[in-house]
């Protein structure tokens, strides 16, 4: 039988350098996500159904605690009555004493919501909170499996215990479209009716409060509470809300009680997530205000209107810790609805206060608390202008094999900009791919597979927030073009002639991201003295070089085994794809450097035209996309040549390498029953951690464990540069018969990647650790490692 292409590369990992310190690009993540295993509570947990018979089911769950450790937790979980089409969903978690309550689930199943509420399954020490927080998360899992349930319109609704839990979610679980925190907050370590069990427990306070996840929280959050509230005091509710990143709307209610019930039976809650995920009239809202020693004022907006607006105050000066016995008073304060004012006196000796609004409907809201002795006896907070309003009419045209083009309708006139996630068909996990700036109505989304659905959804955004997102659009990529016509001869190409250099720099016309727009069109071949398809009449005598660009796709980057190039030319030429040097014909110099536009090539060809044909595999291929920009410069002899040509064809080559793939997904089965618990999609990312599983199992990094990582490391020390890695043999399940290869690049002053010294152009991994070090630190760097497996000798 005929052996295939033995190599496959992937996108290599890239490590930039400078004399502030090394980069690695990744996501952000927050201090505490490896503590909460996101990875494993994103998957749809076991369930176990105790009464399926509706409209109120009840079940238990099982997701992983620990890593290895199975977790059960008791649920109930309601849909309206006939319910069709797909509804919202909410996630309700109660608080300390609290279980799984079937009449919160029916309040909410009443409303119209998919409502889940669980008994929280909790546990001994730090187990106890990172359960609890599981549990949430696998409720939202949950929900999105759901076939009633929108996956893009779920909220979180927490109470006391439930409302910490939740501001420690909303940090780590970003398929939240709103939540809600009673009560509970994070820094209970500081100020609590737990600070002194918690105090000085540091493990705590570094890895566990929900003040290390509140920093990565984006989405819109009600903070409610009660001004006398016996557990949570206002200095650590304010603390916690000022982490986040997105809009927070704040209600403090005066002498509120503590409790399961209070937050069931306040109508504000229903209607803060009725307005972000039905569409519904929002809460008012308090865009600024402002304090001297004898008043505090403030702008507001109101859809309901204003009715009534009054200050909350107390004289005793904070230390919060004594702040179960303050005393708080009330007076009424002045509305201005034509101006959108509230302004009010401040009583003598007011050192602490805040302002409540009430709309036409009953529904209150609050002004963060001054705290004088914390903020000064006067000053402002400008919250700007309000959100902007939702994008509508989003639209998603497919183009090519790894291009959709994105549309909207811009409905606000006050945003910074726009921020438009992904996800691909099967998974339930959005990614950040685009953040276009103000007035933006559309985009072009690339670097996608071949004839895979992908949904879209957008949000506008200013310093006061998040708009709502807009509807959900999908679309699905093109099919790839047979490996023949990857990029075939006689393709309209652009070109230029060689009277001067291209662009400056002069390497960064051969890039992806250059802008050919201006440059002349014309089929191939190009030349004289032959039956060019667009000739070169001004060359002979004028110039000796042309450069020429031309756009190919290749949707399955990871899954190219070998690149085949082929050139007709006449006299020399050089070739670069996505500005690697794949190729140099006739043209003097090393791999790499630099040739003037002006320089004649070393070689020539006499008539008729020579052919040269190159495969790329293993270290040799160039770093892949969906989307790809390959550049030729020909060369003539001489100015007085008497001819010049060049056309060029691209074709590539997958291979499925493993010796036992039946699927042929270039993973070998046995390898799959043990790492993916049977046959795994090699474009699935199931640890979410930015690899496919068909990349990791070409690095040799585990699918299942977000940590394994095939990374870079770069250092500085005593003037020199340390860039290391660690390879990985290619030994036991799934790797029989096949050997890892690493290679360690740099990029050098013409913008192309060349190992960075002998012995690194093809390292042969075996588990141990490859450094290499540089010599003056004299100035930026950019480094790079590639991995490949092949066929064993």
């Amino acid at each position: 039988m005929q052996r295939r292409m033995s190599q496959r590369r992937i996108m290599p990992v890239l490590a930039s350098f400078s004399l502030h310190g090394a980069v690695l690009f990744g996501p952000a993540v927050p201090a505490c996500a490896g503590v909460f295993n996101m990875t494993a509570w994103r998957q749809t947990p076991a369930v176990a159904w105790i009464d399926s018979a509706g409209p109120l089911y009840s079940l238990n769950y099982t997701f992983e605690g620990q890593p290895g450790v199975k977790v059960t937790a008791f649920a109930y979980y309601g849909v309206p009555d006939n319910c069709t089409g797909r509804i919202p969903g909410i996630v309700l978690v109660h608080g300390g004493g609290g279980e799984a309550f079937p009449d919160w689930v029916t309040q909410w199943r009443n409303k119209g919501y998919a409502a889940f509420a669980m008994t929280q399954p909790g546990g001994s020490g730090y187990d106890g909170y990172v359960n609890n927080v599981g549990s949430i998360a696998s409720a939202v899992s949950f929900l999105c499996a759901r076939p009633e349930v929108d996956p893009d319109r779920i909220a979180l609704f927490g109470i006391s215990w439930g409302g910490y839990y939740t501001s420690t979610t909303v940090g780590l679980d970003d398929r939240l479209a709103a939540a809600v925190a009673v009560y509970g907050c994070g820094y209970i370590y500081e100020n609590s009716s737990w600070s002194s069990a918690l105090g000085g427990d540091t493990y705590y306070i570094d890895t566990i409060d929900p003040k290390n996840c509140l920093p990565n929280a984006d989405l819109p959050m009600l903070w409610l509470t009660g001004n006398t509230d016996p557990h949570y005091p206002l200095n650590i509710h304010r603390k916690s809300y000022r982490l986040t990143q997105g809009k927070n709307t704040i209600i403090t209610k005066v002498n509120y009680p503590h409790g399961h019930s209070p937050p069931w039976n306040t109508p504000e809650i229903g209607r803060y997530v009725d307005s972000h995920l039905l569409n519904a009239t929002p809460l008012p809202e308090f865009r600024s205000w402002t304090w001297s020693t004898n008043r505090i004022s403030a702008t507001y907006s109101s859809p309901s209107g204003a009715q009534s607006a009054k200050l909350v105050y107390t004289r005793m000066n904070a230390p919060w810790s004594d702040w179960r016995n303050m005393t708080w008073y009330t007076t009424a304060a002045q509305i201005d609805a034509g101006a959108g004012t509230i302004r009010a006196d401040l009583p003598a000796g007011a050192k602490v206060f805040y302002l409540n609004l009430t709309d036409s409907n009953g529904h209150e809201v609050s002004t963060e608390h001054v705290d004088i002795a914390l903020d000064g006896a006067s000053g402002s907070v400008a919250r700007g202008a309000p959100a902007p309003r939702a994008p509508s009419d989003l639209t998603a045209r497919p183009v090519a094999t790894g291009r959709i083009d994105l549309s909207w309708t811009d409905n606000s006139d006050n945003e910074t900009g726009f921020k438009i996630d992904r996800r691909r068909s099967g998974f339930t996990d959005w990614v950040r791919v685009a953040t276009p700036g103000a007035n933006a109505t559309n985009r072009v989304d690339t670097d996608m597979e071949a004839e895979t659905r992908y949904y879209y959804k957008v949000k506008a955004y200013n310093a006061n927030g998040n708009s709502p997102y807009s509807n959900v659009a999908d679309a699905t990529t093109l099919a790839c073009a047979a490996p023949a016509e990857i990029l075939a001869k006689g393709g309209v190409w652009r070109y230029r002639a060689g009277t001067a250099e291209a662009s400056a720099p002069a390497h960064a016309w051969r890039s992806r991201q250059f802008d050919d727009s201006d440059w002349a069109a014309g089929a191939t071949p190009i030349g004289y003295a032959y039956a060019a398809a667009t000739p070169l009449p001004d060359m002979s005598g004028s110039y000796v070089s042309v450069m020429l660009r031309r756009e190919f796709q290749t949707p399955d980057p990871a899954a190219v085994g070998a690149v085949h190039l082929d050139v007709d030319y006449d006299d020399g030429f050089i070739a670069w794809i996505n500005g690697e040097e794949v190729a140099r014909v006739n043209v003097a110099g090393d791999r790499g450097s630099f040739v003037a536009c002006d320089q004649p090539c070393s070689g020539y060809v006499t008539n008729p035209c020579a052919n040269w044909t190159g495969t790329l595999t293993g270290a040799a291929l160039p770093m892949l996309h969906a989307n790809n920009a390959f550049a030729v410069q020909l060369f003539n002899n001489s100015l007085g040549s008497g001819d010049c040509l060049i056309d060029a064809a691209i074709s590539v080559t997958p291979w499925s390498m493993a010796p036992n793939d039946a699927d042929g997904d270039g993973m070998a089965d046995d390898y799959e029953t043990a790492c993916l618990g049977g046959d795994g999609e090699p474009d699935a990312d199931p640890d979410a951690d930015g690899l496919a599983n068909l990349a990791e199992y070409i690095a040799g990094t585990d699918p299942r464990q977000r940590e394994s990582r095939f990374a870079v490391d770069v250092g500085l020390a005593a003037g020199v540069i340390e860039v290391s890695f660690r390879t990985v043999a290619a030994g036991g399940t799934g790797y029989a018969g096949l050997t890892r290869h690493y290679a360690l690049e740099a990029r050098n002053e013409t913008g192309s990647w060349l190992p960075v010294g002998a012995g690194y152009a093809d390292i042969v991994g075996t588990g141990g650790l490859i450094r290499f070090t540089h010599s003056p630190a004299a100035r930026t760097g950019c480094y790079r490692a590639r991995v490949w497996l092949s066929e064993s000798e």
